[in-house]
Formats: structure tokens, sequence, C-alpha cells
């Protein structure tokens, strides 16, 4: 691949995949010279551990990382490492955002509370703030959120720029 002229590699590999094919990259002798691109799950949570420093350097694009700076995030990553021992990921926000979508549906909903009238609810929630940064459904039901460009650096994904907002 190094003789192939390719500029870049974009990737997709979630798991244990993630963490052979980083490694491999690395023992290829690419890592440093060609960057590599993917989807945050290449390096979130528990598959950047197996990466180890294999992974400096890999730049992924992902609606969450540990170390953004927002009201929210700066309570919300430091509660999760006390309570679990590591960074937060994409997955525990979700989790997080889930809850509070649901405590405003349900409060919206009334007091018939039934899978129809909370499912309706859900589009009237508005802002969501978020570990994330704020957000909101859309007319269709997708959330319109940041994404952000992330770089492994010392073993964190870290906030390398601003994507914008998809999903309006």
């Amino acid at each position: 691949m190094e003789n192939s002229g390719a500029k870049a590699v974009f990737c997709f590999y979630a798991g244990g995949a993630a963490v052979d094919f980083v490694k491999q990259y690395r023992d290829f002798g690419l890592a440093g010279k060609i960057p590599l691109y993917a989807p945050g799950f290449l390096t979130e949570g528990g598959v950047l551990t197996g990466q180890g420093e294999a992974a400096n350097g890999i730049l992924t694009a992902l609606n969450y990382s540990a170390d953004l700076d927002n009201a929210a995030n700066r309570q919300f990553a430091p509660a999760y490492r006390s309570a679990y021992g590591a960074a937060p990921t994409t997955y525990a926000m979700a989790s997080w955002d889930a809850a509070q979508v649901l405590d405003k549906a349900i409060k919206a909903a009334g007091g018939t509370v039934t899978p129809e009238s909370v499912n309706s609810a859900i589009s009237t929630v508005g802002d969501i703030d978020s570990p994330r940064g704020t957000w909101r459904f859309n007319s269709g039901g997708t959330p319109i959120q940041p994404w952000y460009l992330r770089e492994v650096k010392q073993g964190a994904n870290t906030v390398a720029g601003d994507l914008g907002r998809l999903g309006g």
C-alpha cells in the first residue's frame, strides 16, 4: 500500500477486528506515513485500550468525545470516570441522552402514559442539553447533532475539529 500513491486510508472496523487492523497497520509500517481515517467505532471504548500505542494519530468521526468542553460534559465525563474508572464512550453518552429524552417525553405525555403517547411526545422534547453538545430531533425523528473529528493522542480520543451538524 505504501507504494500505491494513496494519500490516506479509510476503513470501518469495530471490536476485535478493529484491534487487529490497527496493530497490523502499524506493523506494516503504514502508521505515521499514510493517515488512517474511520468512523469513531474504530477507536471507541475498550478497543482503544487493546490497540495501545498503535492507535496514536488515527483520525475518526463521531458525535462524542470525552474531552468535549461544554457544561453537560464537564459534569458527565468526570462523574462517569469516577464511577467506572474509564473515559465515557459514545454508548454511555447515548444512554444518558436516552434517559433525558424519555424523562421529557413521559412528562409531556401527560396523565396517561402509553407507548403511543410517549412516542408521540418524543417529537416535542425540543433541545437536549447533552455531553455531545445541544441537539434535537428533526421532523422525521433523526437527531440534528454535532459531529467531531477526533485524533487518538496518548491513548485517548481527543477533539481535533468540529465537523458540523448533521441530521437536518
